[in-house]
C-alpha cells in the first residue's frame, strides 16, 4: 500500500457566475469542477447539480477500441471509440448529466489485471478508460466508476478471490484478497490520464467512486460488508480526498430489521437478506458520502414467480430507501435500474416521478441513471436474442422520451439562486496538440484514427494506421476511393471463392500451421487492448478479428503468401487461414459448438456456434498424397489433440461459475 498522499494544493473555489435557470445541462464550462455535497445537496461549481443519467457496460472495452465486445455487437461499420463519442453526444443533448461505468474490464477476452500479483496491468484497455473520461470530461459530464463487481469475471470479486487461492466469500474478510484490491485501487487512483494530464484522483470529470458493484456474501457473519465497506472506504478516502464515494449495493436490508419487510419476495423468501448486505448499516460509515440503490423486479422475482415484481413493489422499495436515506443524513440516488421490455415505461415512470417528488420537497432521492444505453446500429449478444436485448434502450424507444423529460424536469427544478459555496476546481485538461496525429500534455502520443474512427475512411474501405499519420485504403478484392466507397469485385470473390474444395462434412485433423491474416483484407482490425494476441488461437495475427463471409475468408487466402487452406465456420463468421493440413485426414469435425457471453446484467449466456468445415486449394487437394507426405516429413502438421485444426471454438473464454 503505497503512503498516504495529502490533497493537492492545486485546489480553489470555483468563482465564476451559476448557471442561470435557463442554461443547458451539461455544462462544459463547468468541466473543471468537482462535484460535491453541501447541506445534503449535490453541488457542481456554485449550483445544485441536477442529476439525470445513465450506465454503461463495456464502455472501457469499446472506448480502448475493442474490435469485438462480449455483451453486446458493434454498429455496423463503426468502431468501438466512435460508438461511444455517439453515445456521449446523444446524451448530452438529451440533458443527461451522469453517467455510471467500470473501472475494470468484464470480460476476460479484455481483462486489466493480466496476472495474479495485480502488478501487470493492461495499457491499451486503461487507455480505454482514459479516452472515455476526456471525451465525457469535453462535453460536461461526470462519470461514477466502480472499483470491481460482484459479477463480472474479468476484474471482479472472483478474480482477487482466485488470485489469492480464496472463494468467493474471502474476498470481503481475509487479508490477501483485500491487500490485492486495494492495490488496485490505488493504480487507478493513481493514474494519470494520458491525453489530458491529470491524475484520477485530480479529475473532476469523476464525480464519485463505487467501492463495489452489488457485493454478494451468502453464509457470511453478519455485518462481514459493513466491516469490509469500512475499511476499503479508509482506504479510498486516504488516497484520494476530492471525490464523492458510495458503496454500489443493491440496497438489500438485514440487520435493520424494521426495513426488512421491504426486501423482494418477502415473507415467502429470505434470499436477500442472506446476502449480507444493510442499506442502513453500510452507508452509515461517515466517509461513505450518499447512499445508492438498484432496482430490478425482472431479476428479483421469487423462484415461482412468472412476471417481474409489480410497479407497486418498485414504488415501495424507493420510498423506504428514500426514508432510510433521510434518516442517515445523506443524498441518495438510484444508482442502477433497469427492467425489460414488458410495462417498462410504468417502471421508469415510477423512477422518475418519485425523483420529482422529492426535488420538489427536498427530499434526499436527488437521481436517477438507468440501466443501459444502446447507440443505433449496436445490438446485444445473440445469447439475448440481439436487439436491445434485455435491458437496452435505444434513443428511439418511448422510453427514452421518459428519460429526456425527467433529465429536463429536474433541470428546472435545480434551477434557482447561487449557493454560498461553490465547489472547488481541479486542474484543467491539457489542450488539443496542434498536430492532430498526437495527443497527451506533451504531444507525444500517437492518435490512432483508425480505432478511434475518426480517419474519414469509408466504411468499406480499410484504415491503415502510421505514427502521426493513417491510410485509407480499398480491400483485397474491392475497387473504388476508399474516402468514399470500395465495391465488391463480384468476379473476383466468385474467382477466390473457385480455388477450393470442400468437403461439407469435413475439418482437417491436423493442427497445421497458422498463416497470419493479410492487413489488406476484410476482417482485419488493430486491437490495442492486446485480447486476440494474447489468445493462443490469434497469436501471431493469426484468423479475422471481424466478421468475414465464406468468400472473404477465401479472398484473405489467396492474398496470403503460404496460405493453402482456410478454416471457416458460418454461425460465427470466423475464418483461419492454414498450410500444412492433410486433406487425407479431414474427418474430425466435432459437434456443434457452443459460445459463451456475458449479458450485461453478469449472466452466463450460452448459444449453438456452429462447426469448423475445412476448404483446401483446389491444386492441394488434387494432389493429396503428395502433399501429405511432404506435410508428415516436414513435422509440421500433426494430429490436433482437440480434433480442431483452428485451435479455437469460439472467441472468449469458458464461463466461470455463479451468476446474478
Amino acid at each position: 500500500m503505497p503512503p498516504r498522499r495529502p490533497p493537492p494544493p492545486l485546489l480553489q473555489l470555483h468563482q465564476s457566475p451559476a448557471p442561470s435557470g435557463t442554461s443547458k445541462w451539461p455544462d462544459p464550462s463547468l468541466a473543471d469542477s468537482f462535484a460535491t455535497i453541501q447541506d445534503g445537496e449535490f453541488v457542481l461549481g456554485c449550483q445544485r447539480f441536477p442529476i439525470a443519467g445513465w450506465n454503461q457496460w463495456e464502455v472501457m472495452e469499446a472506448a480502448a477500441g475493442a474490435p469485438r465486445l462480449v455483451g453486446s455487437v458493434l454498429p455496423p461499420g463503426q468502431a468501438g471509440p466512435a460508438m461511444v463519442r455517439t453515445l456521449l453526444d446523444t446524451a448530452a443533448q438529451s440533458g443527461l448529466t451522469v453517467v455510471r461505468a467500470w473501472a475494470h474490464g468484464v470480460s476476460p477476452s479484455y481483462p486489466v489485471q493480466l496476472d495474479s500479483s495485480g502488478s501487470a496491468l493492461n495499457e491499451g484497455m486503461l487507455r480505454g478508460l482514459d479516452y472515455f473520461l476526456s471525451e465525457a470530461g469535453r462535453r460536461g459530464l461526470k462519470v461514477i466508476l466502480s472499483f470491481t463487481s460482484n459479477w463480472t469475471p474479468a476484474g471482479g470479486v472472483d478474480y482477487y478471490a482466485n488470485a489469492t487461492g480464496m472463494d468467493h466469500n474471502g474476498f470481503f474478510s481475509a487479508p490477501a484478497p483485500k491487500s490485492l484490491f486495494k492495490k488496485y485501487i490505488a493504480a487507478i487512483v493513481g493514474r494519470k490520464n494520458t491525453i489530458t494530464g491529470r491524475t484520477y484522483s485530480e479529475d473532476p470529470t469523476i464525480m464519485a467512486w463505487d467501492l463495489i458493484n452489488e457485493p454478494v456474501c451468502r453464509g457470511c457473519a453478519p455485518g462481514t460488508i459493513a466491516g469490509w465497506v469500512k475499511e476499503m472506504a479508509a482506504h479510498v478516502k486516504g488516497l484520494d480526498s476530492n471525490h464523492l464515494l458510495t458503496v454500489g449495493e443493491e440496497g438489500f436490508y438485514s440487520a435493520t430489521k424494521a426495513s426488512v419487510p421491504t426486501n423482494p419476495g418477502y415473507p415467502d423468501t429470505h434470499w436477500a437478506e442472506e446476502w449480507n448486505q444493510d442499506f442502513v448499516v453500510d452507508h452509515s460509515d461517515p466517509n461513505i458520502d450518499f447512499a445508492a440503490t438498484h432496482i430490478w423486479p425482472d431479476l428479483w422475482k421469487c423462484q415461482t414467480c412468472a412476471s417481474a415484481l409489480p410497479v407497486s413493489f418498485f414504488q415501495a422499495w424507493i420510498q423506504q430507501h428514500v426514508k432510510d436515506a433521510a434518516a442517515l443524513g445523506k443524498p441518495l440516488l438510484i444508482e442502477e435500474f433497469g427492467t425489460q421490455h414488458a410495462n417498462r415505461d410504468a417502471y421508469f415512470s415510477a423512477a422518475f416521478q418519485a425523483v420529482e417528488a422529492s426535488l420538489k420537497r427536498g427530499g434526499p432521492l436527488k437521481g436517477a441513471l438507468f440501466w443501459q444505453f444502446y447507440a443505433p446500429g449496436q445490438t446485444a449478444s445473440a445469447g439475448e436474442g440481439g436487439g436491445a436485448g434485455q435491458f437496452g434502450i435505444f434513443p428511439s424507444d418511448s422510453t427514452f422520451k421518459l428519460v429526456q423529460a425527467n433529465a429536463a424536469a429536474v433541470q428546472q427544478l435545480a434551477a434557482g439562486q447561487p449557493l454560498g459555496q461553490c465547489s472547488a476546481r481541479g486542474p484543467a485538461a491539457a489542450p488539443a496538440c496542434a498536430d492532430k496525429g498526437y495527443e497527451g500534455p506533451a504531444c507525444d502520443i500517437d492518435v490512432d484514427e483508425c480505432v478511434r474512427g475518426t480517419a474519414g475512411c469509408a466504411p468499406t474501405a480499410l484504415c491503415l494506421n502510421s505514427p502521426g499519420s493513417f491510410e485509407c485504403a480499398c480491400p483485397l478484392g474491392t475497387s473504388g476511393d476508399p474516402l468514399k466507397g470500395c465495391a465488391i469485385d463480384t468476379q473476383a470473390f466468385s474467382a477466390a471463392l473457385a480455388e477450393f474444395h470442400n468437403d461439407p462434412k469435413g475439418q482437417a485433423c491436423d493442427l497445421g500451421r497458422d498463416m497470419p491474416y493479410p492487413h489488406t483484407a476484410i476482417g482485419w482490425a488493430e486491437d490495442p487492448t492486446g485480447g486476440f494476441d494474447r489468445n493462443p488461437a490469434f497469436a501471431g495475427g493469426a484468423g479475422a478479428r471481424l466478421p468475414v463471409t465464406l468468400a472473404e475468408c477465401a479472398i484473405a487466402c489467396t492474398g496470403a503468401p503460404g496460405c493453402d487452406m482456410f478454416t471457416f465456420n458460418p454461425v460465427q463468421q470466423g475464418c483461419f487461414l492454414k498450410a500444412d493440413q492433410c486433406p487425407l485426414r479431414n474427418d474430425c469435425q466435432p459437434p456443434s459448438l457452443t459460445c459463451w457471453s456475458v449479458s450485461d446484467t453478469g449472466k452466463n449466456i450460452t448459444t449453438p456456434c456452429g462447426t469448423w468445415t475445412t476448404y483446401y486449394r483446389s491444386e492441394v487437394w488434387d494432389s493429396a498424397q503428395q502433399y501429405c507426405r511432404q506435410v508428415d516429413a516436414s513435422g509440421t502438421g500433426g494430429p490436433s489433440t482437440a480434433g480442431n485444426g483452428t485451435r479455437v471454438s469460439a472467441y472468449g473464454s469458458r464461463p466461470p461459475s455463479g451468476g446474478r
